[in-house]
């Protein structure tokens, strides 16, 4: 978790190092050192990239993407969030027919040992159309609330589990599914 947090603080600084080139595309590039750790950065005014190097060789690459998202990885672990779509394959179970992305956008995340996706779309469909959709595509299915506010949690194959929240809001229903893989 320190090194997530470092990381953060440290694409904040890496971000006042490239500059804002006020819509020049020209690349700036930059390398520090802060408190023991080398830090790279590079970008432009539509991408941003930020290396950062522990003592004992450990990378861990935060890149912000001019297409909204932001990735974090190093050896073993990647997670993509924002404007980056999860797919059916990422999910393990259909989106919900007729369904539109949500403007927050989704989330990707893969450890050595599983992996998961969150996706938020939205609905003009009630609550509960949703959850008799998903229902049957589960083992051990279990419904939670009624009307404006449901859940819905079970298993994805053998490996898999399944969590779905629906929430009622301005007429639409928002759908956040969120499933994790052992690999």
């Amino acid at each position: 978790m320190y090194k997530i947090v470092s990381v953060g603080c440290i694409f904040t600084i890496a971000l006042a190092l490239c500059g804002c080139s006020g819509g020049d595309d020209s690349k700036t590039s930059t390398s520090v050192e802060i408190g023991g750790m080398k830090v790279k950065t590079s970008g432009d005014s539509k991408d941003a990239k930020v290396t950062y190097e522990g003592d004992n060789g450990e990378k861990v690459t935060l890149d912000a993407s001019n297409n909204g998202s932001v990735t974090i990885q190093d050896k073993d672990r990647k997670m993509t969030a924002g404007q980056s779509e999860v797919t059916e394959a990422d999910l393990g179970v259909p989106l919900y027919p007729g369904s539109t992305p949500s403007e927050i956008g989704d989330t990707k995340m893969e450890v050595p040992e599983e992996k998961g996706a969150i996706s938020l779309r939205y609905t003009s469909d009630e609550p509960s159309k949703v959850v008799e959709f998903y229902k049957p595509k589960l083992t051990e299915a279990k419904e939670m609330g009624s009307g404006d506010t449901m859940m819905l949690t079970g298993k994805v194959g053998d490996k898999g589990s399944f969590s779905m929240t629906l929430t009622k809001q301005n007429g639409k229903t928002l759908i956040r599914i969120g499933t994790q893989f052992k690999k």
